[in-house]
């Protein structure tokens, strides 16, 4: 839980490119405390996708 009157950090990466395949990561944190963690999967779209 984080008070909403505290400043918090937002760390995020890109982990890997894999040919369209875009692995990313990101923290939010309060100091040292992590409150949350994120991993996704972002697809390139091919040429002419909508």
């Amino acid at each position: 839980i984080a008070l909403v009157e505290r400043e918090l950090q937002v760390e995020a990466a890109i982990d890997d490119i894999v040919d369209r395949k875009i692995f990313v990561s990101g923290r939010l944190l309060d100091g040292d405390h992590v409150l949350a963690e994120a991993h996704s999967l972002f697809v390139k779209l091919k040429p002419g996708q909508p």
